[in-house]
């Protein structure tokens, strides 16, 4: 059960578009750092409430991605193309092996830097925007994802702000993103904190 989470946790944010489409998305460099605050509302079809959950994602473009839920638990998960690691006690702490954690890596490192048009694992549908921004829905083509996803809906302008993940069991996900930033090669020590920066060395 707890796999299975992660690996959801994992493909939150994979989806294609045609960068033609998101003519503001501002395209994050290799080996700069993206930062948000996220806050996630889960629908659940046997629970009435949904479980909200926040924290804070950081984007290693190049290296690997780390999302941290920081309430109502403190958990946090680091992706990268050597595989799914839960973090504890400063410590990585390996999640499963031989899956797809590469591919989830590679994915997610181009769609939070703005490469959505590398990626051929969604078909993509303009809908109408509802707060001025862009909006799509991503449907994906791949019977793996297919059993997982039926749909996903993304908003944005300069950046993603909007997720909605509409799972194929009846559960969707809420994911709201603000307070984006990019940082540059001087301004690592800044991003990222010495245990951050070492989870990343293999």
């Amino acid at each position: 059960m707890r796999k299975c989470f992660l690996y959801c946790l994992a493909l939150l944010c994979i989806f294609m578009v045609d960068a033609q489409t998101l003519p503001h998305l501002k395209l994050i460099p290799v080996d700069h750092i993206l930062k948000v605050s996220f806050t996630q509302k889960r629908y659940l079809t046997d629970i009435p409430k949904p479980i909200i959950s926040a924290g804070h994602l950081l984007l290693w473009s190049g290296k690997g991605l780390i999302w941290r839920t920081e309430d109502p638990f403190p958990v946090a998960t680091l992706i990268t193309r050597n595989g799914l690691y839960q973090l504890e006690e400063s410590q990585k702490v390996p999640v499963g092996q031989h899956g797809p954690e590469g591919a989830i890596f590679e994915m997610m490192s181009k769609i939070l830097s703005g490469s959505f048009s590398e990626l051929k694992e969604f078909i993509m549908t303009s809908l109408q925007p509802e707060h001025g921004k862009w909006k799509v829905r991503l449907v994906p083509t791949l019977p793996s994802l297919q059993s997982l996803i039926s749909s996903i809906e993304v908003e944005g302008d300069e950046y993603i702000s909007d997720i909605i993940i509409y799972r194929s069991n009846g559960d969707r996900d809420e994911i709201f993103m603000k307070n984006h930033r990019i940082l540059g090669n001087q301004e690592k020590d800044k991003a990222m904190s010495l245990e951050e920066r070492a989870w990343f060395d293999d």
